[in-house]
């Protein structure tokens, strides 16, 4: 049977979900047979901290203070990067960017997996020469920029809202998959070398007004963009000005969609990129004025709406609705019983 430390001061307060609707916050985590639950807003912290490779940390909703750097192979799950209004089920906010660093000895820790969580900040990855990060995976998050301060291997960005920019800072990306997101910002300043393929997504050039800022020359599929591409892009079944397709001359626009009335286009007929609603925190849901105008060869809407994953903040952790401990539980054993259900129109 599982050992579970208690680190707050009731049990079912801290390790269910009931934190959604309490002012609660817990971070569960889960080391090989070991649960142990922290409470508070150092929570997140005091578990990254006692966390191995291979651990689980799971946030309930609640705002976070800084958890540190990440040198260790963790999976970390919250409740959702904005609040589902369907379940009544709140986000899970951390006041901090994600700050991947080395380890003692000067090496990554491969495949750390972020879901479901709004990080304040950005995403830093620190340079370490002759050093490859590989299998980072950022889901139905929110944060800032991504800054590729190190050269990557098989990163995932999927269903996120990037609020700045995808720099590469020079670095090597092989095989970055940029999926069914929204960025705010450019994309480029990848290695020569890179394989970045941008699919279903929303390049939304938030930074309107600076006209110097291009996306680099790797493969659009399907997405929505706002700012020029350079030479040597390939753009394949997109939606935009034509312009930002032609200006430098991509290599390849192949059965692209060259319009910018965005008042037209969507349901919510606002006539912008933003995220949210004109003069309202509502997040738009992006869905097209006519579904079946604007589709790929792959038969689904371009933009964040299609594909193999249409856009859904709603994190996959399946959501506990109750908990109890058993009345026959004895000393230095605990029996819980935990109840939970699938998040709905999850994928």
């Amino acid at each position: 049977m599982k050992k579970i430390f208690l680190f707050a001061v009731a049990l079912l307060g801290a390790i269910t979900m009931k934190a959604q609707e309490t002012d609660a916050m817990s971070a569960t985590l889960q080391s090989g047979e070991t649960t142990t639950v922290y409470s508070g807003a150092d929570a997140f912290k005091n578990a990254l901290a006692a966390a191995e490779d291979g651990s689980v940390i799971t946030l309930s909703s609640g705002t976070f203070n800084d958890p540190g750097a990440f040198a260790k192979s963790v999976k970390v799950y919250g409740a959702g990067f904005q609040n589902d209004e369907e379940t009544g089920v709140k986000s899970t906010r951390v006041l901090s960017g994600v700050s991947i660093r080395k380890d003692d000895e000067g090496k990554f820790h491969d495949n750390l997996r972020l879901e479901g969580i709004w990080f304040t900040g950005g995403v830093s990855i620190e340079k370490v020469e002759g050093e490859i990060l590989t299998g980072l995976q950022v889901v139905k998050c929110h944060t800032g920029g991504i800054d590729f301060n190190a050269a990557t291997q098989s990163t995932l960005l999927i269903q996120s809202y990037i609020e700045g920019a995808l720099n590469g800072q020079g670095q090597t990306a092989s095989n970055l998959l940029v999926q069914n997101c929204y960025v705010a910002q450019h994309v480029s300043n990848f290695g020569g070398a890179s394989d970045v393929l941008v699919d279903h997504c929303i390049l939304a050039r938030d930074n309107s007004g600076v006209y110097d800022q291009y996306h680099g020359p790797y493969t659009y599929r399907y997405t929505i963009i706002d700012i020029y591409l350079q030479a040597g892009a390939t753009a394949n079944y997109c939606l935009g000005y034509e312009g930002y397709f032609t200006y430098k001359a991509a290599a390849s626009s192949s059965n692209c969609y060259y319009q910018r009335n965005w008042e037209t286009l969507f349901k919510d007929g606002q006539g912008n990129l933003r995220y949210t609603l004109t003069d309202t925190n509502t997040p738009r849901t992006w869905e097209f004025a006519e579904p079946d105008k604007f589709l790929g060869d792959d038969g689904t809407p371009v933009g964040v709406t299609g594909g193999d994953y249409p856009w859904n903040p709603i994190p996959s952790t399946p959501r506990i609705v109750s908990s109890s401990i058993d009345s026959k539980s004895v000393a230095g054993k605990l029996k819980v019983n935990i109840k939970a259900e699938a998040r709905p129109a999850n994928k």
